[in-house]
């Protein structure tokens, strides 16, 4: 015969058994879709190495909350100096959006004429996005003469 603490840690074991196994099932996500434009002024922004399809806007998505989506680019100094690149965001709709999402790129800081490369855009939703199930936002690149 079982003795009585033995019983409750076997009923405590299929609890927490069927607990896990009920649970562990559940998924909880929100999944955010966005469109975003690009804009520049000074810098070619392009889908291909070659510079020759122009990247005018990018389809994020769906990004989940806590995690990150990259979006491969080719910039190209269109001009004959060089120019120091930057990166700002614009236009959020909701304006709420920026409070929760971050963009990012690992493009150099001086780009030199004609010169090409390439970068990646980084956008990273943070852990709780609230009620935020869309959004929009533009991307502006600028280069500017030093």
């Amino acid at each position: 015969m079982l003795s009585k603490k033995v019983v409750v840690i076997i009923f405590t074991l299929i609890a927490v058994l069927a607990y896990v196994g009920v649970f562990s099932n559940l998924t909880f996500t929100q999944q955010i879709t966005s469109i975003g434009q690009i804009v520049t002024c000074g810098v070619g922004v392009y889908q291909n190495q070659m510079c020759t399809t122009a990247l005018t806007s990018i389809s994020w998505g769906e990004v989940n909350p806590g995690a990150s989506v990259i979006c491969a680019a080719y910039l190209e100094n269109t001009g004959d100096s060089n120019v120091t690149l930057s990166l700002a965001e614009s236009n959020w709709s909701p304006t709420s959006a920026s409070s929760v999402l971050t963009l990012v790129w690992n493009a150099p800081a001086i780009l030199e004429p004609s010169q090409v490369v390439a970068v990646n855009f980084t956008l990273t939703a943070s852990e709780s996005t609230g009620t935020l199930a869309a959004f929009s936002f533009d991307i502006d690149v600028m280069g500017t003469a030093p």
